[in-house]
């Protein structure tokens, strides 16, 4: 009773209402049915409103919106073993409703924030990586491969594939060197990136690994530019 009589408007409130319903729940399972999912729904609702979740769950911290979710889960699980005519007598509140539209808003809203660290780490991966060395394997030096391929001019997120791409050798005469997988995963596709000195780099799409040179058997240190990359010509 004192955790449900806590939730107001004033943020105070919502503290103490939280911090009550943290401790109610741990004796939920002796309340009656309906009652413990109710306070595990109150208590949902007041970590949201305790972070300023209003109407949207946008402005929750992860760790919070982790924690609203595990709960409204149990919340919903309690719902969902009610007898049939306990959920008609709470139809009223709609709470099916609410669990659905929360949890798939939460749902949305960590999907995004996951894919979010998933290219910052990407990008931190381009940024650390050495700008010279040889990631490829080296060919012969002034193997005549050139007429194989024509210019890529590839757009920013466009996926370059291993065995239709090669960077060409700016001192040896016709002469391209095919990207190989990547050393560190043996992946095979790239996207083109910018690395802590602006230069441009190719890295890798599922470790994050990157270069910005290629190193050709003639001792050439090739850039990554959009004279040579070279992507290779559809057979006839």
């Amino acid at each position: 009773m004192e955790a449900h009589g806590a939730r107001s408007y004033s943020r105070c409130d919502h503290e103490l209402a939280v911090a009550k319903f943290a401790e109610a729940v741990k004796y939920s399972a002796s309340f009656p049915r309906a009652l413990a999912m109710v306070t595990w729904f109150q208590y949902a609702m007041s970590i949201s409103a305790l972070n300023d979740g209003g109407d949207t769950l946008n402005t929750l911290p992860t760790q919070a919106l982790d924690r609203f979710v595990r709960v409204l889960e149990q919340s919903k699980s309690i719902y969902e073993a009610l007898p049939e005519d306990t959920r008609k007598e709470l139809a009223s509140e709609d709470y099916s409703f609410q669990f659905g539209m929360n949890l798939n808003e939460a749902g949305r809203i960590m999907a995004k924030r996951k894919e979010a660290e998933r290219l910052s780490a990407v990008l931190d991966g381009i940024a650390a990586a050495p700008r010279s060395g040889p990631r490829q394997n080296i060919v012969g030096e002034g193997e005549s491969n050139g007429g194989d391929y024509t210019y890529a001019y590839p757009y920013g997120a466009e996926r370059l594939q291993v065995g239709s791409i090669g960077i060409r050798c700016v001192k040896c005469a016709n002469h391209v060197i095919p990207l190989s997988p990547c050393r560190n995963c043996m992946g095979g596709y790239y996207l083109l990136g910018t690395d802590a000195w602006k230069a441009t780099t190719l890295v890798c799409m599922n470790c994050g690994s990157g270069f910005a040179l290629v190193k050709c058997a003639c001792g050439c240190d090739n850039p990554i530019r959009t004279d040579t990359i070279m992507r290779l010509k559809a057979k006839g």
